[in-house]
């Protein structure tokens, strides 16, 4: 573990500590109120009892009343009343006491303790910042003298040179000639000094690092861990404490409701009433009791145990979008949809036991998606489509909820599901399964027409597997459209039978017309083997109940239905640790060079680091490396290289709540200006630009004002970085300017600037802006862009000159603002703990093996040991994820015709059917009884014999707390203190 982490990890220990002193001062408050409150109200029941009986405060005395109250006295019923009132004087004196222990035994000496802890910590930070400074200071060392060493050797060579050429040069003169000897041995001289400094500055580098690692940072790990199981055991020690207290309690209240329950055994319901009637009745009376009715409404009860904020909409036919909090119940596996957080109750509880759930493509709505659908209510199910703020949260939802939901039996025989626990064991277990995954490119169509023969449409086209809507093309104006757009399905439900792509006219004014659909049955697809073929577009007839045999034009599509064996938690491991391997992380530099998709190899490879909590000191490593192979600051983070990418991606991970925050505001103001801010002259009027001019100031205005405002609010993990950064290019250029515009380059070139020019892909907004909204938040950046490269900005004319003013005004304070944001202070102490969502690794491991599976020939030129373990990982994991079945690799010829004669035959009525049903409604649960996918992973999940469950592993912290019997002698004189302050309020009992 990192020191840093170390001594966060002890100092939020500390709070916690803090937290737990602050509880129990509160319950301490709360216990002598509560006493206080019961002995006040039992002393004035006994006081209107001694005096007057059961008399009212305020009530004359009534001989009448007096009589008739001595006599329900001696009823069996009202005499439980006078043991009350005395049972419940002495539960007030019980908790007073209770109060009085729990300051002394346990407040105090608590109290004192974190005083102690305190001082400790505040001694283990220092010593933590002395251990990291020592080394700095050596390898800082050890970097000058190197520098001075290449100065020094450049001038040696040159000085040797020209000596050189002047003893070739018959011209020279002897006096030129000694002085330029003199001046060759003088340089010399120094070269050779400088390198008996670096030579001694490596040296004491090395000597300090052997001494830091072998010596001085074990001690330190040691003193923790010593100062961190003397806290746990005193801090269980406090726990036995409270708990004996609380059994004594209980105790004490068990034995006052025994006595009562003794009591109550004693009523005699039956002779009190025969006193009334002898002694007070005069006539027979009867009485109709009604007893209250419990009221038949009722929500969701049980710890949630997952929540969040996420976008809904019920149907395809509501375009609107609405906010809601979501929360999941374990205990009845409920998922509950609140209009707010605060709301008492939800606007709809949905069973998962009754639910399936599938992903849809970001395609559809222009945002990572998942669907839920009902499956009691076949044919009119609502469909409830949830929209995070980006994949990783869409995942972390769907991974979760998918454990509890089933679609049909197929599914749930094949992902194991458990009527007791209603849980799919498969999911929860991790258990290896063999997944089957389809990539599809739409490439493009030719001779499109409508119903009426039209060629005048703007096609797209909507992708379903069976009848779940899975994505969507973008629309083309043309009969010859080229989309070439591919979609990945990572995972297909075991019953999907059916590909579907159904083709639409787009229109702005009015409905969609349907212009054609294809049909193609998944379970007769060859597996492994890339499809790319013509197909033609079949439409249906005016009454939509038969399809016309002459198509309406085709469309070319590129298919791979693909398996594999997902991870064991082994390889997962193996693969984890060989990736993420400091401190050169060679794999990853490798894979990097040649990956294609760098940004999702990047937000894989920071899920990586995150998974293993070493993703400051892998950052600053690459960052370093990267700062020191620049030459020119001008073009310094201008690249595309691995820590940049690694950067970006942790920047949008870690700041996506302070984006939402600071910018949501300010982005939704500009989305409500419908017309442009054009200020270019040359394409609007001169007045309307000038208008725009001073809207874009005042705009800009106030988004600086409230990223000056907010500062204070930046993540705190990327001010480490930032300050990282800004010391890291102090020593390799130097320069105040230098080392703030490599923080602005990566502050606002790519973390604050893109967020504003693409709100809806850091989840500020969910829709994409329009192209004068566009345009305007594009002015926007730039000039906030401008601002931070601290240079003027060049006025093009007249009416922007204001913006140039502006940018030169607060370039100052824009200095101010990146020495802040890079500077850790105590001010940003105050930021809650960054709290991420649970990382689902085995997606991001997936992603980074496709990278070295494609990557093999490359591998295996290199003969580092660690590419050569990593080459031989894949090549095992590669052997067992696509080794087909045998029922796989037979595909008979008679298969093949019979694929064939699926693409070229029109689609059967049963197709027409279900493509028609699919579009007009929403999804509903498919048949139970599909053959193809669905038997061949029954089939193989019946012959794979799984491992069972290892041993189960012990957390890191068990080595640190101690055993109960530990401390038992401890606190027996304590238990024993405590214990006997109950004897008084039993002897009084």
């Amino acid at each position: 573990m990192p020191v840093e982490l170390a001594v966060l990890y002890a100092d939020e220990s500390l709070r916690l500590c803090k937290e737990y002193a602050s509880f129990l001062k509160k319950r301490q408050a709360f216990e002598m109120e509560y006493a206080k409150n019961m002995a006040k109200l039992a002393h004035t029941i006994q006081k209107f009892h001694s005096s007057s009986g059961f008399q009212l405060p305020g009530q004359q005395p009534d001989k009448r009343v007096q009589f008739i109250r001595s006599q329900l006295l001696k009823s069996s019923l009202w005499s439980q009343y006078a043991d009350n009132i005395d049972q419940c004087s002495n539960l007030a004196r019980s908790h007073a006491k209770m109060a009085q222990q729990l300051s002394t035994l346990v407040i105090e000496p608590l109290l004192d303790q974190i005083k102690e802890m305190e001082i400790a910590s505040k001694q283990a930070g220092l010593k933590a910042t002395q251990l990291t400074t020592r080394l700095n200071d050596a390898l800082s060392a050890t970097r000058r003298a190197k520098k001075e060493l290449d100065a020094q050797q450049v001038v040696a060579i040159e000085a040797n040179q020209n000596h050189q050429r002047a003893q070739y040069n018959p011209n020279t003169k002897e006096k030129d000639l000694s002085r330029l000897l003199q001046k060759s041995l003088t340089a010399t001289e120094k070269a050779e000094l400088a390198s008996e400094q670096h030579l001694q500055a490596e040296q004491r580098a090395k000597e300090v690092q052997e001494e830091h690692y072998n010596s001085s940072l074990p001690a330190f790990y040691k003193h923790l861990k010593l100062e961190e199981t003397n806290r746990c055991k005193f801090i269980l020690q406090m726990f036995q404490i409270v708990q004996r207290l609380e059994i004594n309690m209980i105790s004490f209240c068990n034995s006052s409701n025994t006595k009562a329950t003794t009591t109550l055994e004693q009523i005699d319901i039956a002779s009190d009433i025969h006193l009334f009637e002898t002694f007070h009745m005069t006539d027979r009376m009867e009485t109709n009791i009604k007893p209250s009715m419990m009221g038949l409404g009722s929500t969701s009860t049980g710890i949630i145990s997952k929540s969040g904020m996420l976008l809904m909409k019920r149907d395809d036919m509501n375009p609107s979008w609405k906010q809601r909090f979501v929360a999941f119940r374990e205990e009845d596996k409920t998922l509950s949809i609140y209009d707010r957080q605060e709301a008492p109750r939800p606007r709809e509880v949905l069973k998962m036991s009754e639910c399936s759930i599938h992903p849809i493509s970001a395609s559809y709505f222009g945002k990572p998606c998942f669907q839920i659908t009902n499956r009691q209510s076949y044919g009119d199910a609502p469909v409830f489509k949830f929209v995070g703020d980006t994949q990783d949260e869409i995942n972390d939802w769907f991974q979760y909820l998918s454990m509890y939901c089933y679609c049909c039996s197929t599914c749930a025989q094949v992902y194991g599901y458990d009527p007791v626990s209603k849980t799919n064991t498969v999911i929860r277990d991790k258990t290896p399964k063999r997944v089957y995954s389809l990539s599809l490119n739409i490439m493009n169509a030719r001779d499109l027409r409508t119903s009426n023969g039209s060629k005048a449409i703007s096609p797209y086209c909507l992708v379903l597997l069976d009848d779940i809507k899975y994505s969507r093309t973008s629309m083309k104006t043309s009969e010859n459209p080229i989309w070439n757009e591919e979609f990945e399905i990572p995972e297909l439900c075991p019953h999907w039978t059916k590909l579907r792509i159904a083709l639409f006219n787009g229109h702005k004014t009015q409905k969609d017309a349907h212009i054609g659909f294809l049909v193609i049955s998944l379970d007769q697809l060859p597996v492994g083997t890339k499809v790319d073929e013509w197909h033609p577009i079949y439409q249906l007839t005016g009454n939509r109940s038969e399809v016309n045999s002459q198509p309406v034009g085709s469309i070319r599509l590129q298919y791979t239905l693909k398996t594999e064996q997902t991870l064991t938690e082994q390889q997962a491991e193996e693969l984890l640790d060989l990736l993420v391997d400091p401190p050169n992380y060679l794999c990853i530099k490798q894979l990097f060079r040649q990956v294609v998709d760098r940004d999702q190899f990047a937000r894989a490879v920071v899920h990586c680091l995150l998974v293993k909590e070493v993703q400051d000191e892998s950052l600053q490593f690459l960052i370093g490396e990267d700062i020191s192979s620049t030459e020119d600051p001008n073009i310094i983070f201008r690249g595309n290289t691995l820590a940049i990418k690694l950067l970006d991606q942790y920047m949008k991970i870690v700041g996506k709540d302070y984006l939402k925050k600071i910018l949501d505001p300010l982005v939704s103001s500009v989305y409500q200006f419908k017309d442009g801010c054009e200020i270019d002259p040359t394409r609007t009027d001169p007045d309307t630009a000038r208008r725009n001019v001073v809207r874009i100031y005042t705009i800009v205005t106030t988004f600086w004002k409230s990223l000056q405002k907010n500062v204070e609010q930046f993540p705190k993990d990327i001010v480490q970085i930032m300050q990282f950064i800004k010391q890291q290019t102090a020593l390799k250029f130097g320069g105040e300017d230098t080392k703030l515009l490599a923080v602005s380059s990566m502050v606002f070139l790519r973390f604050i600037c893109p967020c504003i020019v693409t709100p809806q892909q850091f989840g500020i907004i969910v829709d994409a802006p329009d192209a004068n909204q566009s345009k305007t938040l594009t002015t926007i950046a730039k000039i906030l862009q401008n601002l931070a490269n601290l240079k003027p900005m060049v006025a093009k004319d007249s009416i922007s000159r204001d913006l140039s003013v502006f940018v030169d005004e607060e370039k100052q304070n824009m200095k101010i603002y990146l020495e802040h944001v890079s500077t850790l202070s105590p001010v940003f102490d105050a930021q809650p703990l960054l709290l991420l969502p649970d990382i689902v690794i085995d997606d991001h491991l997936k992603i980074m093996y496709h990278a070295a599976l494609s990557q093999m020939d490359q591998l295996a030129k290199e003969n580092d040991p660690k590419i050569i373990r990593l080459l031989s990982l894949v090549r095992s994991i590669k052997g067992i994820m696509t080794k087909p079945s045998l029922e796989i690799q037979k595909v008979s010829e008679s298969d093949i015709t019979a694929f064939s004669s699926v693409r070229e035959r029109p689609p059967s009525m049963d197709d027409v059917t279900s493509t028609r049903d699919s579009l007009e409604r929403e999804p509903s649960p498919p048949p139970t009884n599909n053959r193809g996918l669905a038997k061949l992973a029954m089939d193989k999940r019946r012959s794979k014999s799984l491992e069972g469950p290892g041993e189960e592993a012990k957390s890191p912290m068990d080595a640190y707390l101690p055993n109960v019997a530990e401390t038992a002698n401890f606190s027996g004189a304590i238990f024993q203190e405590v214990d006997n302050m109950f004897k008084d309020l039993t002897t009084n009992e």
